[in-house]
């Protein structure tokens, strides 16, 4: 099985203006990518600092 990695980008008009929305919002996020590591789903998952950008590493055939 090959490790692969993707780089991913937050769609800007998505997020929220309001720093409390926004703070939620990016919460549930992190609470799904805990599960999927947990799960296996993801090996590993980054975000790069000051950006919208960032990287996850999945494992497959």
């Amino acid at each position: 099985m090959g490790k692969y990695p993707l780089l991913w980008e937050f769609d800007q008009t998505k997020i929220p203006v309001d720093p409390k929305e926004r703070g939620i919002e990016f919460n549930m996020l992190m609470k799904v990518i805990k599960q999927d590591i947990k799960k296996g789903i993801l090996k590993d998952w980054g975000l790069f600092v000051g950006e919208s950008h960032g990287y996850s590493v999945v494992q497959g055939t």
